[in-house]
């Protein structure tokens, strides 16, 4: 609701001051800490600003693929430049397994906003892909439209479980952001084999277990 809305906003603002020292000492940490509560509560400049953070390791073990997760769920709220990042990632295989076409679709999407960053990399991307992948993705930027609802597993969520269950030697086929048999049947596996619950659902448990096993595994 609002006051939801309203709370998101100012952990927002206080992460950014304590993160460029705006009117407090800069502290990395603190920065991480109310950054991440606004991004919890969906606020999609804060969860472009989590990804940054682990992007670039600011106080925190680099996490590319943990970064491209938060870039996502940013991107799918409409942030013009979380959609580049997310884009970048993608068609670079950053943090994710590179995806040319999804990465010029995130791209196309940004540039058809003004992202000139978006644009440049975009044209270098397209002498990769051949013509009919180029138009589609012109076709879904102009039809895209922000996912009217959001669950905690969403598709930037389902695809940071398949790439960590990936790292982890389950056989999850490409990540694609959706929760098909293959990735149920290899989440009920890990938590069988982990001792993190039971079953094929996606939940907040899972995320945890699943960066402790990458980080013990020396797999962020």
């Amino acid at each position: 609701g609002a006051e939801t809305a309203r709370n998101a906003a100012a952990a927002y603002h206080l992460g950014v001051a304590y993160m460029l020292g705006r009117g407090v000492p800069a502290n990395d940490a603190a920065a991480l800490k109310w950054l991440q509560q606004s991004a919890d509560r969906n606020y999609p400049e804060a969860q472009y600003l989590v990804g940054l953070i682990y992007t670039n390791g600011r106080g925190v073990p680099r996490d590319l693929a943990w970064a491209t997760r938060w870039y996502g769920k940013a991107a799918e709220q409409g942030l013009v430049r979380a959609q580049y990042m997310l884009g970048l990632d993608l068609a670079t295989g950053l943090g994710v397994p590179q995806d040319l076409a999804e990465g010029d679709r995130w791209l196309t999407l940004a540039a058809e906003h003004g992202d000139q960053e978006a644009a440049r990399l975009r044209t270098s991307v397209e002498e990769k892909l051949d013509k009919s992948d180029r138009s589609a993705a012109v076709t879904w930027a102009r039809n895209w439209k922000p996912p009217e609802v959001r669950s905690f597993a969403d598709a930037p969520t389902i695809r940071y479980v398949q790439v960590a269950l990936a790292r982890l030697g389950y056989d999850i086929g490409p990540p694609d952001g959706v929760l098909g048999s293959r990735t149920k049947d290899a989440i009920a596996a890990y938590r069988a084999k982990s001792d993190a619950g039971s079953g094929e659902q996606i939940t907040a448990d899972l995320l945890d277990s699943l960066r402790l096993a990458l980080t013990q595994a020396g797999k962020p």
